[in-house]
């Protein structure tokens, strides 16, 4: 059954990890100097912490899927900017498109 406070957590969620997620992938590549590759090797850390707390603690499984959920957005905007951005830019150059 659905509640309108489930409801409301998960579209904030959702706002939330789109919007920030973002905001702290773009933070970590450009202004704060770790570059595309230090930038995705961070979050991906994170991830894995949220992996080990996951197998190795009993922490609350939901928690811990809302914090790999938000992880995931920016861990997916500077892994792909690592993968797409030139070289000249600290990326791997392989663009946006097959050829």
């Amino acid at each position: 059954m659905q509640s309108r406070r489930a409801e409301l957590f998960y579209w904030a969620a959702i706002l939330f990890s789109n919007t920030l997620g973002t905001a702290l992938g773009d933070f970590l590549a450009g202004d704060s100097g770790l570059g595309f590759g230090g930038g995705a090797l961070l979050i991906g850390g994170a991830l894995a912490v949220v992996v080990a707390l996951y197998y190795f603690t009993s922490i609350s499984r939901v928690l811990l899927f809302w914090l790999a959920f938000v992880l995931t957005r920016p861990f997916g905007a500077t892994f792909g900017d690592l993968l797409t951005k030139p070289v000249e830019r600290s990326g791997l150059g392989f663009g946006t498109q097959g050829s």
